[in-house]
């Protein structure tokens, strides 16, 4: 009995361990340094600006849920947002779980456009729907674990905005020195090609829990392998 509790123990605290963080940041075009190119006649700055993502692994391994909150001027609603994915998301069915806004085109390659004023060039990528006011969550779950990507949005007239970043080198995604906040990066997190999981550091509590776990496991193990011998 005591065995079997203590294999649980180590199995939670090593399932704990090496469970994925939620990946957090926000990129503006409204203070010095900002991340969002834009123009128009109301998103040009100094309009206001604002696009943010939550991005963790779910209970089900490989399996990643991302949430976009996108915040526009007055008069000025999302027509249609194109988030770049890896080109090997080949198919709508992939993107499990739609909420928020809906499906425009799809997964697809879009480039310069009258659809797509000012895009900086070609990006593979989903092309989500219109959305109704200024602030726009929507969420989604894919089998493919966060890299650095793209972004382009429009609304119904000549406004658009990209992350400033857009078509450059790819920025490397190490979930161990991944910064949280407003203006760090000028890329944002896009679904990658794998569902793949990279661990965020665990709390040292838990690093602990999980070490005194098996240590005591392998004790109980040594112990009856004397008795039986």
């Amino acid at each position: 009995m005591r065995l079997r509790f203590l294999s649980t123990l180590a199995a939670m605290a090593l399932w704990a361990a090496t469970s994925s963080a939620a990946f957090v940041g926000t990129v503006t075009n409204a203070s010095v340094g900002g991340m969002i190119a834009s123009q128009g006649p109301v998103w040009a700055p100094p309009a206001s600006i604002s696009l943010s993502w939550n991005i963790f692994e779910t209970g089900t391994p490989g399996l990643w849920h991302y949430e976009y909150t996108l915040v526009t001027p007055s008069g000025g609603e999302m027509s249609h947002f194109i988030l770049e994915m890896s080109a090997n998301v080949t198919s709508n069915t992939q993107i499990q779980g739609l909420t928020g806004v809906g499906v425009d085109d799809g997964i697809g390659d879009y480039g310069p456009s009258g659809s797509n004023p000012g895009i900086p060039g070609a990006i593979h990528g989903f092309k989500f729907g219109a959305a109704n006011g200024t602030t726009t969550t929507w969420s989604f779950d894919i089998e493919r674990a966060p890299m650095f990507g793209d972004f382009y949005t429009k609304d119904g007239n000549p406004n658009a905005a990209w992350n400033t970043g857009f078509g450059g080198p790819r920025l490397t995604f190490d979930p161990n020195n991944y910064s949280a906040g407003t203006n760090i990066y000028s890329q944002i997190l896009v679904p990658d090609s794998s569902p793949f999981v990279t661990s965020a550091p665990a709390p040292p509590s838990i690093v602990l829990l999980a070490s005194a776990g098996v240590f005591g496991l392998g004790r109980l193990i040594r112990r009856r392998t004397v008795l039986v011998a």
